[in-house]
């Protein structure tokens, strides 16, 4: 009954539990069980055993450490026996650890709104689990308002720090978006007990691509080298990581360098190309009369705005010359035929 992709998802499910305490019911369960691809043969036979009395009786860390210690006083007199109702109880217990280490869990006289304040709070402190149960609950109009907009946006945020569970989650709920989320899933599972995802997705979704995001690779070296924290999602850096305009060469220098500073200069600045289209509305009758057009075109030449109505001029400022060098090499790389002209200005 338990192999590595039950035991993720009944881990998932008491982390569930765990924050949402009595809001917690098998309507969650079938939802993360679809999303970890549980068969659903096995789902019935799984909740009810996650609905055993000795099971349902620990629900706090306290209460799975004085388990515990009866197991041992047990196992120290030969009268153990690890039946898969044990099993349950230590992937209960290692879930109740996690939300207890994170102050995630759920705490004795919550109200139905206090637990959802609670959650929200800590899911905008960037605790991953948080997130990825905010996010969730929100696509499903579960014990949160149903809002599919922000609960997707939270899930990709959580699933390009590198969580399995969110790439998951992102199949189910952004169904157009499917390719995006193996590159995801196929980076994050990499090295892990859960590489036979990749198999598995592939064939229940079909999809046919092989990448692998350099994005989550990258902060998964981040996290090997104790830069940043794998269960904290931090805005920063991941804006840095989605830039379209850093190279990855770049990305690797602002993130390896576990210069904070650096980071948070570069995050603070436009990290992609972004370009409004004016609208000249009202403007053709102008042009139409020669002398003003005349006058008009003077003005622009001696801006060195150019004679064409496609030209949009760029600019970026920036305190940090790291940051801003960067910026020089990706924009004359991307736009040979540009002209980048760089400005010292003292304070």
């Amino acid at each position: 009954m338990f192999n590595v992709s039950t035991e993720n998802f009944l881990n998932e499910y008491f982390l569930f539990g765990s924050i949402l305490g009595e809001l917690n019911n098998e309507k969650v369960f079938r939802v993360l069980a679809d999303i970890c691809g549980i068969d659903k043969k096995q789902v019935k036979a799984l909740y009810a055993l996650t609905e055993s009395q000795n099971v349902k009786e620990i629900n706090t860390y306290n209460e799975y450490t004085r388990y515990l210690r009866m197991n041992q006083y047990l196992e120290s007199n030969g009268l153990l026996e690890k039946d898969d109702e044990y099993t349950l109880i230590t992937i209960k217990g290692q879930a109740l650890s996690y939300t207890s280490k994170f102050n995630l869990a759920f705490k004795e006289g919550m109200t139905a709104i206090s637990i959802q304040k609670e959650l929200m709070r800590n899911a905008g402190y960037g605790k991953v689990v948080a997130m990825r149960c905010l996010g969730i609950l929100q696509c499903e109009g579960l014990i949160v308002a149903k809002n599919m907009t922000s609960g997707i946006n939270t899930i990709k945020k959580v699933a390009r720090w590198g969580d399995i569970t969110a790439a998951l989650a992102l199949f189910k709920y952004a169904e157009e978006e499917r390719e995006t989320a193996y590159s995801l899933l196929n980076a994050a599972v990499e090295n892990t007990p859960f590489e036979y995802l990749r198999a598995e997705v592939k064939d229940r979704y079909h999809i046919t691509s092989d990448e692998k995001s350099a994005s989550v690779l990258l902060i998964k070296e981040a996290f090997d080298q104790q830069i940043v924290e794998v269960d904290n999602y931090n805005a920063f850096y991941d804006r840095v990581l989605q830039s379209k305009v850093l190279s990855l060469a770049d990305k690797r220098k602002l993130i390896i360098l576990e210069n904070k500073n650096v980071v948070a200069a570069a995050s603070d600045l436009p990290l992609a190309l972004e370009f409004r289209e004016l609208d000249y509305t009202g403007i053709a009758t102008i042009f139409e009369r020669e002398e003003e057009r005349a006058k008009i075109d003077v003005v622009l030449r001696n801006n060195d705005l150019r004679d064409k109505a496609t030209y949009k001029p760029l600019c970026l400022v920036s305190d940090d010359e790291y940051v801003s060098a960067a910026y020089v090499r990706a924009i004359k790389s991307s736009f040979p035929k540009q002209h980048c002209e760089v400005i010292y200005v003292r304070e």
